[in-house]
């Protein structure tokens, strides 16, 4: 009896050693398994990194917040980005610096376009090449053709939300008479024809003081606008400093009505309540932005506000540079999807 007790006990010790052992084999080429597939995702993140990795469509649309929270109640993107650790706020830091969102899918490529979608399109940059002067950018061949097909796809829903001037856009989109926001939205103009204007404006005496600037400093270059003031350096890059400081000089006088602006190679002047995000909201109160998905393209720190306003109603943010590749000429090639809706 106890020697049968004890050959049980033994294959039983025998059986559970094998299945131990067994799980271990299993576990280990589970592991070896898991071990390849992480280490092919780390060389994949070092191949991105040095952007030698093949295109692939991404799993997540770039600040896309997800679709089972109800757009119907407003919630907003506070509290989307304060589960994954940012606010609104630093939004336009981490824009700068794809490296520092880690908590926020940054996708390669822009996703593909809806039908419910209202689409703001940045101008300089994002449609159009930079050029040495505003006066000297060229509209590509087909650009106003591919505009005019997806505002036609979108059921209208498409606006400009430019640095420029509303006549300065409507010359370069002609014939085309878009919903836009001219001078990052200080003037906003709807589909129904109705403007919305801000009252601040940069004063006179400020944009005589940086004209004065420009001619003492050759290569500079002043652009005065309605509401807003822009002193380019792109043609003299060593006179930064100098510009800068004037410019700053300026916005000290009234600090609490104007701010100053670093876009890319200039400084621009701008009442406080000028920002492209206003044209967003704006627009999608308005049919037929209204009831739609915002999906803002923009390439320069001035576009962060359009961004913010887009994710906090919803929608998506896709910056030139992280999504696509910092080439206005991609942009164009994505827009021409629109026509095929």
């Amino acid at each position: 009896m106890r020697r049968s007790a004890e050959r049980t006990f033994v294959q039983a010790d025998c059986d559970s050693r094998g299945r131990l052992s067994q799980a271990r084999n299993m576990w280990a080429v589970i592991h070896r398994k898991e071990s390849g597939a992480l280490r092919r995702a780390q060389q994949e993140r070092e191949q991105e990194t040095r952007g030698t990795t093949r295109h692939r469509e991404p799993p997540v649309y770039p600040f896309r917040k997800p679709r089972s929270l109800n757009p119907g109640k407003q919630q907003g993107g506070n509290a989307l980005l304060a589960r994954r650790g940012c606010s609104v706020q630093e939004i336009f830091r981490t824009m700068v610096d794809p490296n520092s969102m880690p908590h926020l899918h940054i996708a390669a490529f822009p996703p593909p376009p809806m039908r419910d979608w209202a689409l703001f399109l940045d101008l300089d940059g994002t449609l159009l090449d930079i050029a040495s002067t505003p006066d000297s950018v060229v509209v590509p061949d087909g650009l106003v053709k591919d505009l005019a097909a997806a505002q036609k796809a979108l059921d209208g829903a498409l606006a400009i939300v430019s640095g420029r001037s509303l006549a300065d856009i409507d010359r370069l989109l002609a014939p085309l008479h878009l919903p836009a926001g001219g001078e990052h939205a200080a003037i906003v103009r709807r589909p129904d024809g109705f403007y919305d204007e801000v009252e601040q404006k940069v004063p006179d005496d400020w944009k005589r003081s940086l004209n004065d600037l420009v001619e003492s400093h050759p290569g500079l270059l002043t652009e005065a606008k309605s509401h807003n003031v822009v002193a380019h350096y792109r043609n003299a890059p060593s006179k930064k400093a100098a510009v800068r400081q004037a410019v700053s000089a300026l916005v000290a006088n009234d600090p609490e009505n104007f701010e100053l602006l670093e876009a890319k190679m200039a400084f621009e002047i701008r009442p406080r309540l000028v920002t492209k995000g206003r044209a967003v909201h704006a627009l999608m109160n308005v049919a037929p932005f209204a009831g739609r998905v915002p999906v803002f393209v923009g390439d320069d720190r001035t576009d962060h506000d359009g961004f913010a306003a887009a994710i906090e109603l919803g929608g998506i943010a896709l910056d030139v540079g992280l999504a696509f590749g910092g080439r206005p000429r991609d942009v164009r090639a994505w827009l021409k999807r629109f026509a095929n809706l």
